[in-house]
């Protein structure tokens, strides 16, 4: 299934469909798509262990590597949502990372000075706050 379901306005098509009655659409890159006022926000990137084919892991999906991607993403106010990222975190992966907290610490501890960690619920109040506007009017 791919694209949009109807009643999402979304900033560009996403490969695996989005279901308006899931809490969270995957696999979108970071992709925001209002409903009713709301965003519904895919996670941007992946904290994970997760295993290549050639046996190694992914470096990309360790903690360095969420922090480098974020580090490269534009900032500041004409960003707009693509200046925010929503990291998913596997939970029950990490070995050699000192579990998820002790991954989600080394990740906080390389991102640069400029980023600010907040919770779900911030969140979700600074990108509707801080979103472009679309249509006319914001979030919808």
């Amino acid at each position: 299934m791919g694209g949009r379901s109807a009643g999402l306005e979304g900033s560009g098509e996403c490969p695996v469909g989005i279901d308006p009655g899931s809490p969270q659409p995957h696999g979108c890159g970071g992709a925001v798509y209002w409903h009713q006022g709301k965003p519904s926000v895919s996670y941007r990137y992946l904290l994970w262990e997760q295993k290549d084919r050639s046996g190694g892991l992914r470096s990309d999906w360790l903690p360095a590597g969420v922090a480098a991607a974020v580090e490269r993403q534009p900032f500041g106010a004409e960003a707009g949502s693509e200046a925010y990222a929503l990291i998913n975190v596997h939970a029950w992966s990490f070995r050699d990372s000192g579990g998820p907290m002790g991954a989600i610490g080394q990740t906080i501890e390389a991102l640069p000075p400029r980023v600010r960690v907040v919770t779900a619920t911030e969140f979700f109040e600074l990108m509707a706050g801080e979103a472009p506007l679309r249509n006319g009017k914001k979030g919808d």
